[in-house]
């Protein structure tokens, strides 16, 4: 809500109570009629099979299906963001969280790949820089987490640290800030960089070692 203001990213998946208390039977068939159509979906068939066979049963089940004239509406323009935006949030978690991000190009952009090896140099596993920096015993957070979320109209790059309880969250957050500069301004060691190319490597190749992995990637690109 807070990165993406002003675009639909920055709605839940399942929607705002609000928004959902008026929602009608008749408003969603209404959706469902315009734009669930053959000429608005993407198929993809991965596995051992003969491609003459499953064309022949594609065409069988989505030939009848008629086409819809779907309404093609260009994605809303972000919010113009000139300074850094801050949020606390109340909740029952007895353990304070400290969550910083920034706004990144759609995932069709080529510097989404070298961010989500930032990401990981950041905060992928025990090697990584947040994770050696905050677990200090001066800061002693409970746990880091990180990750480059890549999506089609923009991207997101964030880190987060779980606090003990009467930690001091304004040093965290400095300490935080102070290793995504530092991984700015300075060269990252070659050490590093090969041991986040392979992580990032491998879980392509995990992706990709069932059919559904490789049907879902190829649906997406």
């Amino acid at each position: 809500r807070t990165a993406f203001q002003g675009h639909p990213y920055a709605w839940p998946v399942m929607g705002i109570e609000r928004d959902l208390d008026r929602i009608t039977a008749e408003s969603c068939r209404a959706y469902h009629r315009e734009r669930y159509a053959p000429n608005n979906a993407v198929l993809t068939i991965v596995g051992r099979f003969d491609s003459d066979e499953v064309l022949r049963l594609v065409r069988q089940v989505f030939d009848p299906l008629p086409r819809r004239t779907v309404p093609v509406a260009a994605p809303p323009a972000f919010d113009a963001q000139t300074a850094e935006r801050r949020v606390t949030e109340r909740t029952d978690a007895p353990v304070p969280l400290v969550l910083v991000g920034w706004r990144a190009p759609g995932c069709a952009d080529p510097s989404n790949v070298a961010l989500d090896l930032f990401s990981r140099i950041l905060s992928s596993g025990p090697a990584s820089r947040l994770q050696r920096a905050l677990s200090r015993p001066s800061l002693a957070c409970l746990a880091v987490e990180g990750g480059f979320d890549s999506r089609r109209d923009a991207s997101l790059l964030y880190a987060a640290a779980a606090l003990r309880p009467g930690s001091d969250r304004a040093a965290v957050e400095r300490e935080l800030l102070e290793q995504v500069e530092q991984l700015a301004l300075r060269p990252v060691a070659a050490a590093d960089l090969e041991r986040v190319k392979r992580e990032a490597e491998l879980a392509i190749l995990v992706e990709r070692e069932t059919p559904h992995g490789r049907a879902q990637e190829l649906g997406e690109a």
